[in-house]
């Protein structure tokens, strides 16, 4: 299938210490991020993005209404590097209690087709419910992937973001895991099959 368009993810394999800036990073984030597991945490995969207008962009795969289906207790942090308010590309969410009733009510997101068919689902709820995490650069987000949610693009100038999918562990996070987690083909499966 064609890629999906207005995304560009760093290519992090040619960036000096890199390792060490987004060491730098887990180790300012860390005790908030053990807080919300209770417990030590291991990233799955880390990948830098900037998303950008496409004039004309015809809506698809994660800017569509969808749940990522993840294993419970997986969860994403979104790091800002730039403000991201609604007009510059700043995620959308439904909370749980929306989630769970649109799920009630049959949404589902597997397949593209399957995504397709279910927006005027979530469509039909996203007036007053969905909400747009905004926030200025240097803001750190903990979300729940299973929640209903969709990428957008900015409408003007460029959006850009770190994301890492943590999970609950038992050691301690480590720069093996870390440099790990920047290693991670984007191919991969979204979650770790055996955490």
């Amino acid at each position: 299938s064609e890629p999906l368009k207005g995304y560009k993810f760093l290519n992090t394999s040619v960036v000096k210490n890199l390792n060490q800036e987004v060491a730098d990073i887990v180790l300012k984030i860390q005790d908030q991020i053990e807080s919300i597991f209770k417990s030590n945490f291991k990233i799955y995969f880390t990948n830098i993005q900037r998303s950008f207008p496409v004039h004309n962009n015809i809506e698809k795969e994660a800017q569509l209404f969808h749940f990522d289906d993840n294993p419970i207790g997986t969860k994403k942090i979104f790091i800002y590097l730039t403000d991201q308010y609604q007009d510059s590309g700043a995620f959308r969410t439904f909370d749980k209690k929306i989630s769970d009733l649109l799920k009630k009510k049959g949404f589902l997101s597997y397949t593209t087709e399957i995504r397709e068919n279910c927006q005027n689902l979530a469509q039909s709820l996203s007036e007053d419910n969905l909400k747009i995490q905004s926030g200025k650069k240097g803001t750190v987000m903990c979300f729940d992937n299973n929640l209903i949610h969709k990428a957008t693009l900015p409408k003007n100038g460029y959006r850009d973001l770190i994301v890492m999918e943590v999970f609950p562990a038992f050691k301690e996070i480590n720069s093996k895991n870390i440099s790990k987690s920047l290693s991670m083909s984007l191919e991969e499966p979204d979650y770790p099959r055996w955490p």
